[in-house]
């Protein structure tokens, strides 16, 4: 069997400064956090959107609690905080403006003069019909004000109000036409149905345009959320002294691309991406000395497992620097390692039979950590084959390959 891979390390002084960084790092964003809040108070905007207020706030508590016990978990945690925590100042003035204009809209049927078929028409005791009058009455004269009623029902249905607001116009045009008309009582059924069809065709249109206006918009809300996390992220690292300059340069073409096109609909990717840029960044570069540790570390680890180890070598190239360990045991076992310095190492195991390739790679990972305090993660198998000895061995990976899984 072989296998080739990836894996991340770290020795208990590069852990202990990298939580130190993590810990400040995370805190710069919550304080960012809590003053987004503190601005939608201040604003009057906290009550257009107090349930995500209130989980904002509750999700921020558990970050500072994490902050001690472990700030890895409470940096993750504010990062997925920080991809939706920035809609909250755009939604809430999208619906300050919504409810600003239904109340205009409320005030301007308030104050709008009743039709003449809106008004009752009041007899006098003198005025009273006869019964033969009455009659006649009941049974031929026009019902003013019933259409009306349809109408009122018809509307207070509409329970959406952007809904409401695209179909306002057309309503009004409606309720006139209504208010306007009478119709006997043998027709009032008929007329109440074509009074609901038309409502339903006006709201169909509504509806259709709210669903644009929606997407229009929560393509700009989100749009505007993404810029502003990106722009969280640059400040705060641009505060951390450590913080890589590669970083902070991936950032800037992340904010660039974002103000060049303001149209681009990849916003979670964006996210995503300057999410990944500050958890790489905080983490923090691998120090000459923790390799140094680590290579000695891996030496005696193989050399305990009964490998022969040539010495350390390091390697310096235009882009590459890293420190390549072979070992090779009697029955032709082979192992070659590469430690880099983004904290990365990786692994070759290959020429074995059977499942010992597993055992070594087991023992070694103990050992590293229980006797070097040296911790691998994130362990990412590039290549694996089950038995060199069957038929039909799948075939190492190329460096083209090998590039594609992390090299």
């Amino acid at each position: 069997m072989s296998e080739w891979g990836i894996v991340e390390w770290e020795t208990n002084d590069s852990r202990r400064a990298a939580r130190r960084r993590v810990r400040a790092t995370t805190l710069r964003f919550v304080e960012r956090y809590e003053t987004l809040l503190d601005d939608l108070e201040r604003q009057g905007l906290t009550h257009y959107v107090s349930r995500r207020v209130r989980e904002a706030r509750e999700t921020i508590w558990q970050i500072r609690s994490l902050l001690d016990i472990d700030p890895f978990a409470a940096r993750d945690l504010s990062m997925s905080l920080g991809e939706w925590i920035h809609r909250l100042p755009a939604t809430a003035r999208r619906l300050r403006r919504e409810e600003r204009a239904q109340r205009r809209r409320e005030r301007s049927t308030r104050s709008a003069p009743p039709k003449r078929s809106d008004a009752p028409r009041t007899r006098r005791a003198s005025d009273q019909p006869s019964q033969q009058e009455a009659i006649e009455t009941v049974s031929e004269s026009p019902v003013s004000g019933a259409l009306l009623e349809v109408w009122q029902e018809e509307v207070e249905r509409i329970a959406d109000d952007v809904e409401r607001d695209f179909a306002w116009e057309e309503l009004q045009e409606l309720r006139r036409a209504c208010a306007e008309r009478a119709v006997l009582p043998s027709q009032l059924q008929a007329e109440a149905d074509a009074v609901r069809q038309q409502v339903a065709a006006i709201r169909q249109r509504a509806q259709e345009a709210a669903e644009r206006w929606r997407a229009e918009h929560e393509g700009e809300i989100e749009h505007e959320a993404t810029t502003a996390f990106v722009e969280t992220c640059q400040e705060v690292l641009a505060a951390d002294r450590e913080a890589a300059e590669e970083a902070l340069q991936q950032l800037s073409s992340l904010r660039a691309a974002l103000t060049n096109a303001p149209t681009r609909r990849d916003d979670a990717q964006v996210r995503d991406t300057a999410a990944q840029v500050v958890r790489t960044a905080t983490r923090g570069p691998a120090h000459e000395q923790d390799r140094r540790q680590v290579a000695a570390a891996l030496v005696e680890s193989l050399q305990r497992v009964g490998f022969v180890v040539q010495p350390p070598r390091r390697i310096q190239e235009k882009d590459r620097d890293v420190v390549v360990i072979r070992a090779r045991k009697p029955a032709g076992q082979q192992a070659v390692l590469e430690i880099g310095t983004d904290g990365t190492l990786v692994y070759k195991f290959d020429q074995y039979e059977g499942q010992t390739c597993q055992k070594d790679i087991q023992q070694i990972n103990q050992l590293l950590e229980s006797t070097y305090g040296v911790k691998l993660s994130n362990k990412r198998v590039t290549w694996q084959n089950p038995d060199r000895i069957l038929k039909g061995q799948r075939r190492p990976p190329t460096d083209t390959e090998q590039s594609r899984h992390g090299r």
